[in-house]
């Protein structure tokens, strides 16, 4: 049986983070992700810069919430990034720079019969208002992976909705409506803007639940998120510091860390 060729990538623009924060937290991320992808052999490719930049603010016509400009239009480059090396490989793997490797989990699952299947993680819904709507099923792209043709697929959607309005669905539109006029879409972020294109592609697409405040009995005891981390997590996991209390998640986190290895010992 031919073996898989895999890849991790990373992506991160560093001059928008103060050095003490970088190296407090974020650093022990990325090298905790490229040790695992070198552990699983699986080539690692780390980007700091955009191919092609642009600003989604100007182009989808929002104020965004995230006013870190740099930041906020990193959250969409990443599709150019996998695409740039998805013809090398039959798998690419994407994960988010707020994410830690705890020792050495399995490589997340992949269906060598459903390698064309987009497949992310899932902490939340959208739009999902008890008594009226139950929302849609809103990825979380902390972590993805897919077959290069699916994730070229993904960002020439991404490229065409960006820049030619008469490509956006009407879901995609009624989000991003919601987001500028509700409450109920917080910003329109790639996440958001995904969840028109999953809507259509429901039968190629595989979500994966965090271990969340939200999906609290799930089976995914390979990935947790946000503050899941600090009640609930397990050694060889995938451990995402979602939100804006990253330091602070991470210090705790480190704290329980030393705690199990403490009581290990007897």
């Amino acid at each position: 049986m031919t073996k898989l060729k895999q890849a991790v990538v990373q992506g991160f623009t560093l001059e928008r983070l103060g050095k003490n924060e970088f190296e407090l937290f974020w650093t022990h991320c990325f090298k905790s992700v490229k040790k695992w992808a070198t552990s699983n052999d699986m080539d690692y490719h780390f980007f700091d810069k955009p191919i092609d930049p642009y600003d989604t603010s100007d182009l989808l016509n929002v104020s965004h919430e995230w006013r870190d400009a740099q930041a906020r239009n990193a959250t969409y480059y990443r599709w150019q990034w996998v695409s740039s090396l998805s013809d090398q490989y039959d798998v690419v793997y994407w994960i988010d720079g707020d994410t830690y490797v705890w020792g050495n989990p399995p490589p997340p699952p992949t269906n060598k019969k459903q390698l064309n299947h987009f497949n992310c993680m899932q902490c939340q819904k959208v739009a999902d208002i008890p008594h009226l709507s139950k929302g849609w099923n809103r990825p979380n792209l902390s972590i993805f992976w897919g077959s290069p043709e699916v994730l070229r697929e993904i960002n020439d959607w991404y490229l065409k909705v960006l820049f030619n309005p008469s490509e956006r669905n009407d879901l995609f539109i009624t989000l991003k409506t919601l987001s500028e006029s509700t409450k109920l879409v917080s910003d329109f972020t790639p996440e958001i803007a995904l969840t028109a294109w999953i809507y259509e592609n429901s039968d190629r697409t595989m979500l994966h639940p965090y271990i969340c405040p939200l999906f609290p009995d799930v089976d995914t005891h390979w990935a947790y998120d946000s503050e899941a981390i600090l009640e609930m997590c397990r050694p060889d996991s995938f451990l995402h510091f979602g939100g804006s209390r990253k330091v602070r998640h991470w210090q705790k986190f480190l704290a329980y860390r030393a705690y199990l290895s403490q009581i290990s010992k007897g």
